[in-house]
């Protein structure tokens, strides 16, 4: 077997050394590395929100307080129930309203997060509403001159308290900053739809913004 000098081997290493170092290089840089795999528990839990609500009420300011609690599912669905009344009322200002409450968590893995709420259900309200009397006819007077009638006296109008049943629905906007793992700060904005009251009508709708504290799983 004819060997190569050593000279020829030290020619040959020094021409494939450009070569080979690239290609060894290539293969480190494509080599995967180990897998991450990153685990966030989802919260679920009962969820308490005592509520201050500001709002309007037949064209004047109106202050509610109140409130909702629920069950939080996957820290994206909640389903409970809430109710609200009227606390700067008066003997013919009076409100109160609740129903069933959904929300639901748009932005949730954050500090700052933001959801869609509304409350569906009824109430009744009680309001002043205007009157006028007709004035009463009189009997006609005998006169110095003859008979002549009476005018009757004028119409009267009076305020009388009146009381009615309503259905409600109530979306709102919600923003939350997360304080703690159990507390977080929200404020709300939205309307008062309400309907099925004859007499009142829409004198018990209108906007309305909150400020609540909600305890629970975040």
């Amino acid at each position: 077997m004819t060997r190569l000098p050593s000279r020829s081997l030290t020619v040959v290493a020094l021409l494939l050394a450009p070569v080979v170092a690239p290609a060894q290089e290539a293969r480190a840089e494509v080599a995967p590395g180990p897998p991450t795999l990153k685990l966030e528990p989802m919260q679920s839990g009962f969820v308490v929100a005592p509520e201050s609500r500001l709002s309007e009420l037949d064209g004047s300011f109106a202050s509610f307080a109140g409130g909702y609690a629920g069950f939080l599912t996957d820290d994206t669905l909640l389903i409970g129930a809430g109710g609200y009344w009227l606390t700067n009322d008066a003997r013919d200002r009076s409100m109160a309203y609740g129903g069933l409450v959904a929300e639901l968590r748009l932005i949730r893995e954050r500090r700052v997060g933001l959801s869609l709420r509304a409350l569906v259900g009824g109430g009744s309200a009680t309001l002043g509403v205007p009157v006028t009397v007709p004035g009463l006819p009189r009997l006609p007077f005998r006169g110095r001159f003859g008979d002549r009638p009476d005018p009757g006296s004028e119409p009267v109008t009076r305020t009388l308290r009146a009381r009615e049943g309503f259905l409600v629905a109530e979306p709102q906007a919600t923003l939350s900053v997360r304080v703690t793992s159990w507390l977080r700060l929200s404020a709300s904005a939205g309307y008062r739809f309400a309907g099925g009251a004859d007499l009142l009508g829409d004198r018990l709708g209108g906007a309305s913004g909150s400020f609540a504290l909600e305890l629970g799983a975040f």
